[in-house]
């Protein structure tokens, strides 16, 4: 599952974290969350997806043990500026996919941003779907409408609404809560 945004800062880590966090605890999945967004990483060290996609390392050299039991990460990895974009393809990746998913139940993407980085349109092709995050008071809606359309090729599952304040009084909310 491909976790994206329209554009940076809508909050595609977070989300990608916290669904990662409830697949493998609260639904008991195997699942292997990997961050795909070499754009906003600083992961200078580390070998990573980046090292998967170029036949540096094999994916038992990169998994990171998150400290629960049936999560792992793989960090974005470290890929020069100039060669992001020729790294970042779906043909590259679809291998590495293929394998994550023999070994796990889930595997969650944390990609760039649509508008920030044309991989993340890209990458998000090679995903089964997509979910798209908005930030409330961040985005306008013709932008979210443009990246819905970009994401037309491929099954999206829905618009999540990150930060989302709601503008009823408090004792009204504790009612629906409770309810």
């Amino acid at each position: 599952i491909a976790v994206t945004s329209a554009v940076s800062g809508e909050g595609v880590t977070f989300v990608s974290r916290a669904f990662a966090a409830v697949l493998s605890e609260d639904f008991a999945r195997r699942t292997c969350l990997i961050s795909a967004n070499w754009w906003s990483s600083d992961d200078s060290e580390s070998i990573g997806l980046a090292g998967l996609m170029q036949d540096f390392s094999g994916i038992d050299d990169v998994l990171i043990d998150s400290g629960y039991p049936r999560l792992s990460l793989i960090e974005a990895g470290s890929i020069p500026s100039h060669e992001r974009a020729k790294i970042a393809t779906a043909e590259l990746l679809a291998p590495v996919l293929a394998e994550l998913v023999d070994r796990f139940d889930h595997v969650v993407l944390d990609l760039p941003a649509i508008a920030s980085a044309a991989a993340g349109l890209a990458l998000s092709a090679v995903a089964d779907s997509t979910l798209l995050v908005a930030r409330q008071g961040m985005i306008r809606v013709d932008q979210v409408e443009a990246a819905v359309h970009d994401l037309r090729h491929v099954r999206l599952l829905g618009v999540v609404l990150n930060d989302n304040q709601l503008a009823m009084p408090k004792s009204l909310q504790r009612r629906l809560i409770e309810a």
